[in-house]
């Protein structure tokens, strides 16, 4: 969200994708599912932006109203992210492996779900 390009999935890490746009109601739900896992079980977490009219300011605020969990923003202001990771749905999450292999994908997964996912992969 500040120009830095990010790569996706981090090279050799287990890595959480979180597929979110403002417009989404259920994508606080999934937000906050995410900062709660991130809490549980260290990973690389992202939050991908999805909707190119969102404006990083208004992001911001989403993330604040979700609890301000500590994610890395990253904009696919081109939809490359959502063809690439296949999402046809906000609030879809993703947890891939250290090898770039996709474990768990689900829409809106609750805390534990994606904290059972990411340990699965990362223990």
């Amino acid at each position: 969200m500040n120009g830095d390009t990010v790569t996706l999935p981090v090279p050799g890490k287990t890595t959480v994708l979180h597929f979110f746009s403002l417009s989404c109601a259920q994508c606080i739900e999934g937000i906050q599912a995410v900062g709660k896992a991130q809490q549980a079980v260290a990973a690389d977490y992202i939050a991908v932006a999805i909707d190119p009219g969102d404006e990083p300011e208004d992001i911001t605020g989403m993330l604040c109203a979700a609890g301000s969990p500590q994610l890395t923003v990253a904009r696919d202001t081109d939809a490359t992210l959502l063809r690439t990771w296949r999402v046809t749905a906000p609030a879809t999450t993703i947890v891939v492996d250290s090898t770039g292999k996709i474990a768990f994908r689900g829409v809106v997964p609750t805390a534990e779900e994606l904290t059972e996912a990411i340990r699965g992969v990362t223990t």
